[in-house]
């Protein structure tokens, strides 16, 4: 799982997970109980949920990541990014086509994030 500390921000109607370089809405996040505003979290990502290329398109959180390094692991591959300077793995099937460098459209869903407590690591 992909890790960033960050705070959940309640601003303008709109829940946020924030850290030094991104912001995500995660208002379709489904949360045990609704968190206090400026609280530490660490957003997780598995590397099998973050979408690429046109099915990055309809989430919302899109940006673009710095392909690093792809490497076939069998039926699976490994894709290493780095997003706004933090490292990024992503999964792929191996028989999708992938460039070795350059930048990857990505996209990330609020359903499909994990999010803990930033003291105490238990999920939110």
């Amino acid at each position: 799982m992909n890790f960033v500390e960050g705070r959940i921000a309640h601003r303008a109607g709109r829940t946020t997970f924030q850290s030094d370089t991104i912001e995500i809405d995660i208002d379709g996040y489904a949360f045990a109980a609704a968190p206090e505003n400026d609280r530490p979290a660490t957003l997780g990502v598995r590397p099998e949920h973050v979408r690429l290329g046109d099915e990055a398109a309809g989430e919302p959180f899109q940006a673009e990541a710095r392909i690093e390094l792809v490497e076939p692991m069998g039926a699976d591959t490994l894709v290493w990014t780095s997003l706004d300077g933090k490292p990024l793995s992503i999964r792929i099937s191996s028989e999708r086509p992938m460039a070795r460098t350059g930048f990857l459209p990505i996209g990330l869903s609020p359903a499909r994030l994990s999010l803990f407590d930033g003291a105490t690591g238990q999920r939110l």
